[in-house]
Order: structure tokens, then sequence, then C-alpha cells
């Protein structure tokens, strides 16, 4: 089926960006197919649909509470974005390129249209590259993602290599375990509640990297790839940056110090405060600065 070429300087609305999110969820989750979702969109564009899910709904032929899942995502991820679903689109990464190529015959003009209004096209992750990346060393952890050391064979360079926590889901029970390798990574089984709290954290991770790798400051670490491994893990690498000690340590070890042995530390934080400045000039809050 050919889509007439929509005008796409008319999405102007928080419901409009809204639609576009809900399309992708529905997308990704499995619930519609991208030539549903992307007639229903050119329904609601102009104007023959008001009600974007209804109108999914039945061109796709789902049960009536087949979209509430995703209904209550787009909910949730719209609130954190201050209430702009315009926001909440640009940190889900944009719209999945299947629903690009399904909206018109013009993808190329399309993407670019729909790109400066913040609704960039994303591509499909890439599969981890086999032997690509050698020599894994886990260097850190946390709630949401593990980090290596690792050496990428084709530029032979030294990167950290982070990805989701495969075991995310498993945090109150206490059985954590750091694979020795990502390849080592298994997700959870589907139907579980750790499967659930796994896909949440994926949509938190791959925002944290589409966010870091659109921003180009000295005092932000480059991202340099995003894919996923072969079990279905997100990863992304970037730019190993191995510090001998952190601001807090420093303060500490000069607190009884005179105050010209101490101004020097002035300059890291003025560093620290410029690149924030810069963050923010782009609509990033961190949250989780520390010293």
């Amino acid at each position: 089926m050919r889509f007439v070429y929509f005008k796409a300087v008319g999405i102007r609305s928080k419901e409009q960006f809204r639609a576009l999110l809900v399309a992708d969820l529905a997308l990704q989750r499995g619930v519609a197919k991208a030539r549903d979702v992307a007639m229903a969109l050119q329904r609601h564009w102009e104007g023959d649909a008001t009600d974007f899910a209804g109108e999914l709904r039945k061109l796709a032929g789902l049960e009536e509470g087949a979209l509430a899942p995703v209904l209550d995502e787009v909910d949730r991820r719209v609130a954190e974005a201050g209430g702009d679903a315009q926001v909440a689109l640009a940190r889900h990464g944009g719209v999945d390129r299947s629903i690009h190529v399904a909206l018109g015959t013009d993808g190329a003009a399309l993407t670019r249209a729909l790109t400066s209004l913040g609704a960039p096209v994303r591509a499909p992750l890439r599969p981890l590259p086999d032997d690509r990346y050698v020599a894994f060393e886990p260097v850190g952890e946390g709630g949401m993602g593990v980090v290596y050391l690792a050496l990428d064979t084709e530029l032979n360079r030294r990167v950290a290599f982070k990805m989701v926590r495969p075991d995310a889901g498993t945090a109150a029970t206490g059985k954590r375990s750091t694979p020795a390798s990502p390849t080592d990574a298994r997700p959870p089984a589907r139907g579980t509640d750790a499967a659930e709290t796994f896909e949440e954290l994926k949509s938190r991770f791959l925002q944290e990297a589409w966010v870091t790798g659109g921003m180009e400051h000295p005092g932000i670490v480059p991202v340099y790839e995003l894919g996923k491994t072969g079990a279905g893990v997100p990863y992304y690498t970037m730019r190993f940056v191995r510090g001998k000690r952190t601001l807090a340590q420093a303060i500490d070890e000069l607190r009884d110090k005179t105050w010209d042995e101490r101004l020097p530390l002035l300059e890291p934080f003025l560093k620290l405060c410029d690149t924030v400045r810069y963050a923010h000039s782009k609509g990033v809050v961190h949250r989780d600065l520390k010293p």
C-alpha cells in the first residue's frame, strides 16, 4: 500500500508527538506491525482520526485492552519529561526506521523532516561482531549496568564496554553475579518479573547511550558504538578513562593543607561545572553527580 506523503511541518502539538511515542512502543513490544502503525499515524496527522490509539486498535485488529500497557508506559515517560511528549520521544531515541520507511515513498526526505522536529530515525541495534572485542576485564558495576575494559581489535585500542545487567531483576534475592564476559550474559526468561525489570532497564540504558552519544564536550566521554550481544543484551562502547583518584579522595587528602595547596582543586571542579552547563544547554540533567 502506498501512503500519501504527509507534511511533516504539521507535527506541532504534544498529542502528535505522543502518538509517535505510542506508535514506536507498540511496534517495539510487538503489539502492532509497522504498516498498521504507519497507516494510523497517517490518518491521525491528516485529521481523519483524532484518537490515535483507537485508530491503531481498529487497523491492527487489537482487543480493547491490548494497548493499555503501552499507553501506561507512554504516560510514565511523558511525566518524567515534565509533560513534554517531544522531549520524551527524543529521550526514547526517536522512531523506529521501519515506521519511517512505511510512512512514504520519499523515506530520506521524511527522515530529515522528522529528525528536524525532534523525532529522529532509530536503526535496529547491530549484533556484536564476532571477536571484535576481546580480553574483557570487569572494572565497575551499578544497579543498571556493568562496565568492562576490553580491547577493540579493529582499532587496537582499549575501550570501556558497558552493558545492561542481565540479572538486574534479581537484586532483591541477592543472587546477582557479574558475567566474566558480555558473551556469557543471558537475559532473564520471558514472562517473569525479572524479565519485566530487564526490559525497563534496557529502555533506560538505551536512552543513556543516545543522550550521551548526542553530546560533544571535553568533559563527556564519547560513545563509539551501540549494539547488542548475541543473546540480545544491549551494550555500548566508549573511551576508557582510568583515573588515579576521585575528587572526594583529593579533597580528603588536602583537607588539612593550606589554602594555596587546596586551590588547585578548583580547576577540576570548574571543568565539571562547565560540563554540566553544556549538558543543561542541551536539555539534559545528570541527576547522579558524585564527588
